[in-house]
């Protein structure tokens, strides 16, 4: 079996799937999470919950169904790298959307 895996490098380093089922249970979990915060009355809070939870689902896809989990951590740098890109242009752009004084009539 040996000589199997020195012909074929690749095979060694089969990681097998991950249990697709339970990571689809935990996305409909966090998806009525998400539901049902709005049905609270803090809105900052409920606004809170659901970007939590997005996010908490945005790592369970990439590291499951994009295989993230079993490659090598320094892959992990290219997603966080474009997170903080976004995050920092929509912190940049904040003020400039939160300054503008809306008029809204309704005829």
């Amino acid at each position: 079996m040996d000589l199997f895996y020195r012909q074929n490098p690749i095979e060694k380093d089969y990681h097998g799937h991950p249990n697709y089922f339970m990571v689809y249970v935990w996305l409909l979990v966090f998806f009525v999470v998400s539901l049902l915060s709005d049905y609270f009355d803090n809105h900052a809070l409920a606004v809170f919950l659901i970007f939590s939870t997005a996010f908490v689902k945005m790592i369970l896809v990439v590291a499951n169904f994009m295989h993230l989990k079993y490659e090598p951590k320094a892959f992990w740098v290219i997603p966080i790298f474009g997170a903080i890109c976004i995050v920092s242009f929509l912190l940049l752009v904040y003020p400039d959307i939160t300054m503008v004084k809306r008029i809204i009539t309704i005829y």
